[in-house]
This record gives structure tokens, sequence and C-alpha cells, in this order.
């Protein structure tokens, strides 16, 4: 029997090992803005951090966050042909998709970066979709607004994610929530805010994925 329902992905540290080219990105870009640099022997520290403590450390001037955003975008477009998935997501995302699940991305990067990194992996044809959602703190909107213009049911989507602030739009839009230990935040950070299950590896997808969209066919 197919799986049934969708799996949304998010896609900078979930999907894409992108960390050192967003590492990157900000260093260049910090100069430019007025706010701090990083050092990869910092990005552990980093990691147990929340989005608002991070940027609070980063000294980011919030009222030029959109302009920052914008700008990292495009640069991030120079570099992303050769982000790499993270090692055994191709293979899931495969299974996946064989087993009759819809896949898609939400995303605060970029449709084109996205869509140029997935061509680049080989499995852009995978993808159902990829929405961008612009407001770094607007995932729930984004969730809520792609759910309703795809005419999706909470009890059929999964939301795979990297940060507290995917679980909390998740719960947000009460739908189910993996969160990947790999990411930009560390697993204890991930666990205070009790996920439905926290993926290790990218193999541990694939069964949380049937655990949560089977559930309302056992119930």
């Amino acid at each position: 029997m197919d799986v049934p329902g969708t799996v949304i992905f998010d896609f900078d540290g979930t999907l894409a090992d992108s960390m050192l080219v967003s590492m990157n990105t900000s260093n260049l870009l910090a100069p430019v803005f007025g706010f701090r640099t990083v050092t990869e022997a910092e990005v552990p520290r980093l990691r147990k951090m929340s989005i608002t403590e991070l940027f609070r450390h980063l000294e980011l001037p919030i009222p030029r966050l959109p302009i920052i955003l914008a700008r990292a975008r495009r640069e991030m477009s120079r570099q992303i042909a050769g982000i790499r998935l993270f090692d055994g997501m191709a293979a899931v995302i495969e299974r996946l998709r064989e087993s009759g699940v819809q896949i898609g991305v939400v995303t605060s990067n970029s449709v084109q970066n996205v869509q140029d990194c997935l061509r680049s992996n080989g499995v852009l044809d995978l993808f159902d979709f990829v929405h961008s959602a612009t407001n770094l703190f607007g995932k729930h909107r984004a969730l809520r607004s792609l759910m309703h213009r795809r005419a999706l049911r909470p009890g059929t989507v999964v939301y795979v994610g990297d940060e507290a602030r995917d679980i909390e739009a998740s719960r947000r839009c009460r739908i189910p929530v993996i969160a990947v230990s790999w990411g930009f935040q560390d697993r204890a950070k991930l666990a205070q805010l009790q996920p439905d299950f926290i993926a290790d590896v990218p193999a541990d997808l694939e069964g949380f994925v049937r655990a949560i969209l089977y559930a309302p066919i056992r119930g």
C-alpha cells in the first residue's frame, strides 16, 4: 500500500549541507551591514542558540534584515550549484517518492537557488513544489498558505526541519514534525521543543514518515 500524504522539507541544513556557504556569505556581508563575523570554532555554540539569540549575538541590525536576506540569497546563488545534499538524502527522497509520497520544500532561501541546487544534485524531478517564505519569522504563515493552495489536510502532511522555528511553525499549523540533528541547531535544543521524532541520519526519515502517515489509517 502506498503511503498517503505529503512531506514538506526545509532546505538549508535539512536537505542541503549549506552551513559553510551560509557562514561565508554571512561573513562577506558582515562588514557591509555592520554585524559580527563568525568562525568555524564558534559554530557548536551558535547551534545551541535560538534564531533570536543568534541575531542578538551577531548584532544584526533587525530593521535592515529584509535587505540583508535578499543580498544573502543573491550571494548564495553564485555558489548554490556546488552545495551537496547530505549523504543519503537523495536515496531517501527517491524511496519516499516511490512509495507514493508527494514531496516539497518550504524555505527562506529563494526558489531559484533551491531548484538550482536540487537540479545539480539530480533530484529536482522528485519534488512536486518549492515554496519560498521570505520572512524568517513567518514560516507558519507560509505553511498555512501552501497547505490551503494545495488543499493539504493537516493529517496528511509531515514537516521536516532543522531549527526550533521549524518545530514551532509546524505546531502552529497542527502538523507533525520531524527534526533533523545534522543541521543548524543542535539535538539538545531541538529536543527541548519535543518534535514528534528526531532523525540523526537521513535513513531515519523514511520510517518516521511512515509511522506518522500510517497512524490515522491504523487508528
